[in-house]
């Protein structure tokens, strides 16, 4: 059996968590900052891994310029790290506030068998940061960022991406897989409202 190519990770730490009133980074889920629970089941599929972000991981990080300037100039920025790396492949990008996350989806993503990017949807919602973006998705947001653009959506339109759908991801997790942490009553939505907050 061929040995799947190294895939590399991109974990967005750089959120403003303004709804949350508080950096979700380091909201402890079980006793675990979320960011550290993201970056284990992270780097268990992928590398290199690089954080884009103010550093919270043990990855190295890189920031966005300008920093705030949102997900898609995030990516740009990783894709730089990588390539000083002379990475060349592809990459997941991962948000770190995925909190349901299972490390079966993770490795789903990166040996699903497709030579294109693969863009997970629930809903009818493209999961842009759960996903796997193939070499010319990558460099194609270098380009956008370059040209002004800042909306993972304008990536999308612009690559050619194959967007799965449950009933090929659903074999493998469930929907709250992809829930990620904005507000408190996101937590409380779910049953969870009792989970330590720390800053």
């Amino acid at each position: 059996m061929t040995k799947p190519p190294p895939i590399a990770g991109l974990l967005l730490t750089g959120g403003t968590s303004v709804r949350l009133g508080q950096d979700k980074n380091v909201v402890l889920v079980e006793g675990e900052r979320l960011v550290d629970r993201t970056a284990h089941l992270l780097e268990k599929v992928c590398g290199p891994v690089i954080e884009i972000g103010p550093g919270y991981s043990k990855f190295t990080a890189v920031r966005e310029e300008p920093v705030g300037a949102g997900p898609l100039a995030a990516v740009a920025a990783g894709v730089g790290a990588l390539r000083s790396t002379g990475f060349t492949g592809h990459a997941l990008v991962l948000a770190s506030d995925l909190w349901r996350l299972d490390l079966e989806l993770l490795v789903w993503l990166s040996i699903y068998p497709s030579s294109r990017s693969v863009v997970p949807v629930v809903g009818g919602i493209d999961q842009t940061l759960c996903a796997r973006y193939d070499e010319d998705a990558l460099n194609t947001a270098v380009d956008l960022v370059a040209a002004g653009e800042h909306s993972m959506r304008s990536l999308l339109t612009a690559i050619s991406a194959e967007r799965v759908e449950i009933d090929q991801w659903g074999k493998i997790v469930g929907p709250e897989c992809f829930t990620d942490l904005d507000t408190l009553e996101d937590l409380a939505a779910l049953g969870d409202s009792s989970l330590p907050l720390t800053r």
